[in-house]
């Protein structure tokens, strides 16, 4: 498979590592693979092309920080380099996963998600990203605090 070829693919190496519970980093790995795969096939797409158009779909360039200054807090939006970036995705993913109360594993789940992304519905990792971005236009006037 082209994920197992990609030792770069920095996106699928954090997710095997966000869900790895116990130790068990085949387990984590053959439920992500798994999930990918369904996407894939379900869409038509390859594997290496899910994982891209689920970066494309929930990246963000910016993220919101609060800074405390003279007893006012303000809500600040920073830069996100490449590395925290693939994090912020990470973390919007297995969020958007743990509040689906449904009774399916969580395979089924991250390949829903995967699908819900990639046919443009919203999700509430999408939600989460649009949020993050409105935030941050209303407060770019307290980029000044950023330092």
């Amino acid at each position: 498979m082209e994920l197992r070829s990609k030792k770069n693919n920095n996106i699928h190496s954090k997710l095997v590592g966000y869900f790895t519970k116990n130790g068990k980093m085949t387990k984590s790995r053959s439920i992500i693979i798994g999930a990918i795969v369904n996407a894939s096939r379900s869409l038509d797409f390859k594997a290496i092309d899910v994982i891209f158009r689920i970066v494309r779909a929930l990246a963000v360039v910016v993220d919101l920080r609060t800074v405390k200054i003279r007893r006012n807090v303000f809500t600040v939006p920073v830069p996100v380099n490449s590395s925290r970036r693939d994090y912020l995705i990470v973390k919007k993913l297995s969020k958007a996963i743990n509040e689906n109360k449904s009774r399916i594993n969580l395979e089924k789940k991250l390949t829903q998600e995967f699908l819900n992304i990639l046919k443009n519905k919203s999700t509430k990792s999408v939600v989460e990203r649009d949020f993050v971005l409105k935030e941050s236009a209303k407060n770019k006037s307290n980029t000044h605090y950023r330092w």
